[in-house]
C-alpha cells in the first residue's frame, strides 16, 4: 500500500498539485544512515454496517491512515490523500498497443449504457503535449513509464528524474544529511540550507 500526495487545485497542465517538501508520494523507504525515509502512513480500521435496499446489511472497515516520523514537518491541514494499490504490470505492453480511436469509440458505446466515464486526457512530459491517459488507476499517465511512480524505477524517457527529485529534496531539507549518494548534478542545484522554508521539491 502506498499513499499519494496532492494539494488542491492543479498544475500548469491540468495534473494534481504535488506537496511542496513531500512531493506526490510519501516515500517510507530510503537508504539507511544516509537518506532517511520521509515518513511512514499507518493504516488502522473501523468497522461500520451499511444496508441494501433489501434489507440486507453487511459490515465494512473504513480505513484510517496516521502519518507518522514525517522528515520534512507536518503536511497541512490541505493535504490531499489517496491510498493506492500498485497496479499490476501484466499486460501493458497491449494495453499501449490499443489506437486511440478504439479507446474513444468504447468510452462513446458506454455513454449509451449510462457510463458516466469518460477518458482522461493527461500531459505527456517526453513530447511536451497533451495526449490520452492509458495507465495507472485513474488512466493518468500516457506512456508505460508512469510504473516508475510505483515502482521507483528509471526509464529512457526519465532517466534519473525520481532519484535526482529524491535527493535534492531530501537534501535541501535536511542540510547535507544524504552524504556522498547526492550526485554532483544534484548537489549543484541543491544550495546547503537549513530549515523547513528551504524544503520543496524540483
Amino acid at each position: 500500500m502506498l499513499v499519494r500526495l496532492s494539494l488542491p487545485g492543479q498544475g500548469p497542465h491540468g495534473e494534481p498539485r504535488p506537496h511542496p517538501a513531500y512531493g506526490d508520494q510519501l516515500q517510507n523507504r530510503g537508504i539507511p544512515g544516509r537518506v532517511p525515509a520521509e515518513g511512514q502512513a499507518i493504516f488502522s480500521y473501523t468497522e461500520r454496517e451499511v444496508s441494501f435496499s433489501d434489507g440486507e446489511t453487511v459490515p465494512l472497515r473504513v480505513p484510517r491512515i496516521e502519518f507518522t516520523a514525517l522528515q520534512f514537518g507536518e503536511l497541512g491541514a490541505d493535504i490531499m490523500i489517496s491510498p493506492r494499490i500498485a497496479p499490476a504490470m501484466v499486460g501493458l505492453g497491449l494495453l499501449e498497443a490499443v489506437p486511440e480511436q478504439s479507446i474513444l469509440a468504447i468510452a462513446k458505446e458506454q455513454e449509451k449504457l449510462g457510463v458516466s466515464g469518460k477518458p482522461n486526457y493527461v500531459w505527456d512530459h517526453e513530447n511536451s503535449r497533451t495526449v490520452l491517459g492509458r495507465f495507472g488507476w485513474k488512466a493518468g499517465n500516457p506512456i508505460c513509464a508512469s510504473r516508475r511512480r510505483w515502482r521507483s524505477s528509471t526509464t529512457s524517457a526519465r532517466p534519473l528524474t525520481f532519484f535526482r527529485r529524491r535527493i535534492v529534496r531530501v537534501c535541501r531539507c535536511n542540510a547535507w544529511t544524504c552524504r556522498p549518494q547526492a550526485s554532483a548534478a544534484a548537489r549543484a542545484d541543491a544550495p546547503e540550507t537549513t530549515g523547513r522554508r528551504s524544503c520543496r521539491a524540483v
